[in-house]
This record gives C-alpha cells, structure tokens and sequence, in this order.
C-alpha cells in the first residue's frame, strides 16, 4: 500500500510539473500573441494618425487626433514596459478617436453614391505632373483647380479610375489615378 501511494505521489508530483509548462507555455503563447495585436493596433492607428492629420481641415482643431495622438504615446510607453495588453487597449482607444475625428468630417464621410467607395484611411498622394482637379468624377466635370506637379494630396474616396482628394489649400474634388502616386 505504502509503495502505492509512494507511486502514486510520484505521478501526481509528474502531473503538477506537467500542469506548470503547459500554463507557463501558454503565458508565453498569449504574450507573443498579444505583443503582436497590440504592435499591429498600434501601427494602425499611427497610420492612420499620420493620414487623418494630414487632411485636417485648417478650420477644425481636430481634439480626437490630439487624444489619439496622446493615447498612441501612452500606448508605446506601456509596450516598451512589456504590457502588451495595456499597450493594446491604448492602441484600440487611439482608433476609436480616429476613427470618430473622421465620422465627424464631412468630406471624409464615405459618399453616398453606391459606386464611389471610400477608402479604410484617408490615402496620402502626390501629384505626378500639372493635374486638374474636378468637380465630379470625370473630364465632363467643371475644372475648380489645378496643381501643380508634387503637390501633395489626401485621397479618401475613389470612383472608377477617379480620385475624390483634399489639397493642402482644403480644394476638394476629383483627380484621375494616372496623375497621383502614393508617398
């Protein structure tokens, strides 16, 4: 009897320590994995910061991309000290401020046409040479301005081959695809 309890104390023993790697394994797991959501959130939202802050509006303050901007550096902070899950909730609040500054601008709200589609984050471009911008998406549309080429522009919507952009200047309307690139 002594001999079994002796053997089962033993695999109980075994059992524990086994219990143990599998918790400490998936410590390990769940952090790498977090590490990497929080890393991903994180650049999306300073993606999309950067894009956003580009196309503000000279009128509007824009507080959301303050808040965003002050929550994106709490956010790195907390990653530097390893608090991945931290890092990911500043992160996920980051892009809802974005996320709202954007709701609120008109222009950047998606259109309401069914064939104009708008993209994920407003789109910085340049201009390739002298270019036409449009009040509509075609060459029927009335010229409102022209610029010159490596102007840079903020896309944010696109229909067919056309290009609904914001000029540094706040001139919004329409470009076509061939005469932009991405920064």
């Amino acid at each position: 009897m002594k001999r079994a309890n002796r053997r089962w104390s033993a695999l109980k023993k075994k059992l524990d320590q086994a219990i143990l790697e599998v918790v400490q394994a998936r410590a390990k797991v769940d952090s790498v994995a977090s590490k990497a959501e929080a890393a991903t959130n994180m650049a999306e939202a300073e993606v999309t910061l950067k894009s956003l802050t580009m196309s503000r509006s000279k009128q509007g303050k824009g507080s959301e991309l303050d808040r965003a901007q002050y929550l994106l550096r709490l956010s790195n902070d907390e990653f530097q000290r390893k608090n991945y899950s931290g890092a990911l909730y500043l992160a996920q609040q980051a892009k809802k401020c974005l996320m709202e500054y954007r709701t609120s601008q008109p222009a950047l709200k998606k259109s309401a046409s069914s064939d104009e589609t708008a993209f994920a984050v407003p789109l910085p471009l340049r201009v390739i040479k002298r270019s036409n911008v449009r009040q509509g998406p075609g060459t029927d549309y009335k010229i409102i301005a022209t610029l010159p080429p490596h102007s840079l522009v903020t896309g944010f919507i696109y229909k067919g081959s056309w290009v609904k952009v914001r000029s540094k200047n706040n001139i919004i309307g329409w470009i076509h695809q061939d005469l932009v690139k991405g920064l």
